[in-house]
């Protein structure tokens, strides 16, 4: 037979054993948890980025678009003027 301390010493080494396994479980999935959310926001980022230069991009368009229409209007003044 066994005596009690030799049980105890069994039953304490497999209780820690259990509870390093679980707290290891438990960072395992915050890591995972974690690699999630920064590829989460990456990919807002990414998002974000795209956005703002399709805004950045529209608004040069309208502003080259916008010279181009005060050059005509200003060619057909000068053009009324000389002929006038």
């Amino acid at each position: 037979m066994k005596s009690k301390s030799e049980t105890s010493g069994r039953e304490a080494d497999a209780l820690r054993k259990c509870a390093f396994s679980t707290s290891e479980r438990q960072q395992k999935r915050t890591n995972n948890l974690n690699d999630t959310t920064m590829n989460q926001r990456r990919k807002m980022n990414r998002a974000q980025r795209a956005a703002q230069e399709e805004k950045q991009a529209k608004s040069v368009i309208r502003l080259i678009f916008g010279v181009l229409v005060l050059l005509a209007i200003l060619c057909i003044a000068v053009y009324i003027i000389n002929f006038m």
